[in-house]
């Protein structure tokens, strides 16, 4: 038992951030508006016109989409929570749920670096809170288990600073050409999603290691005393 750390459960944070990613990606849809009022001839040329509202809406999508996988996988080694971990999360919620607003700005004014920047610095800003949210989780195994490989760890925190200064980068070239940063944009959230595609089976044998763990129950058994 000397390897049992207690903490609090974390079921209550993981349900919340669900609720909050759900309600996000529904919002998003919303600003796609049915046109009215036009003839059958007009509507192609109508729809043309908001093909950068789609383009904004697909990246927006994937940006949250990646955010809440993200937080699945990562959130799969965790195995309890405290006060700055709740709280950091939170703070992450507090950006996330940006989203909506910036990628409507950037909807409306995709030719502008202050509307790319916005939508770049929230992505950027949760980005930024989740490193740091990993960090307090992973040091000393404080809140994983202590079986978690510390490659794995390094790679994941590796992982998670490039996808930040991806965002910040973004944002940069969005002052060059807002154009140029969106691409950017995009480029980053593919690549971060292949990346979570190459590192999900780490993640899952992870899990299943530390499961398999002989304290393992033991560690459950003292966090539903907690």
């Amino acid at each position: 038992m000397k390897n049992v750390r207690l903490g609090m459960p974390k079921d209550r944070v993981d349900t919340v951030i669900d609720g909050v990613f759900a309600i996000v990606l529904t919002l998003l849809v919303l600003e796609l508006k049915v046109p009215e009022g036009l003839s059958l001839q007009q509507l192609p040329g109508h729809l043309l016109e908001l093909a950068p509202k789609f383009e904004v809406y697909a990246a927006a999508f994937t940006c949250v989409a990646i955010g809440w996988m993200s937080h699945y996988f990562f959130a799969s080694v965790i195995i309890r929570t405290d006060f700055t971990h709740v709280a950091l999360n939170m703070l992450q919620l507090l950006f996330i749920s940006l989203v909506p607003f910036t990628a409507a700005l950037l909807g409306s004014y995709i030719d502008s670096p202050v509307a790319l920047a916005f939508f770049g610095l929230s992505a950027a800003a949760y980005a930024l809170v989740g490193t740091l949210n990993w960090w307090h989780c992973t040091r000393g195994h404080h809140l994983t288990h202590h079986a978690l490989s510390d490659t794995l760890v390094r790679d994941l925190t590796v992982a998670l600073c490039a996808y930040t200064g991806g965002w910040f980068l973004t944002v940069a070239l969005g002052f060059v050409s807002p154009r140029v940063g969106l691409g950017s944009a995009i480029v980053v959230l593919i690549v971060s999603f292949m990346l979570m595609l190459v590192m999900q089976p780490r993640i899952a044998a992870a899990q299943a290691e530390a499961e398999s763990a002989p304290d393992f129950e033991a560690e459950q058994d003292a966090l539903q005393v907690a």
